[in-house]
């Protein structure tokens, strides 16, 4: 695919196209770099309290908490035995 064609294939798939991205990325990239360091350490408390909701005293289905934090259900039972798995359990 030439240059022109990517263009199109783009255009046609509503990605939009930003004429000075090559000089905005060092900028988002530090962003982007940021962002995923803060993501890395609010994980484990997030994923603490995904299994925290699922027991005494609240008992609350990865269903529940799926529905409540607007996520898949997988997404919380996917936290929920993270954190499950870094206690041994």
């Amino acid at each position: 695919m030439n240059a022109e064609e990517r263009r199109a294939a783009a255009e046609k798939a509503g990605v939009l196209h930003i004429e000075d991205a090559a000089d905005q990325l060092p900028t988002l990239a530090a962003t982007v770099s940021v962002a995923t360091a803060r993501r890395k350490a609010a994980m484990p408390f997030l994923q603490d309290a995904a299994l925290v909701l699922t027991e005494e005293p609240y008992e609350w289905t990865t269903d529940r908490i799926a529905e409540l934090g607007d996520v898949t259900p997988k997404y919380a039972r996917d936290a929920k035995n993270a954190a499950k798995r870094r206690r041994g359990h």
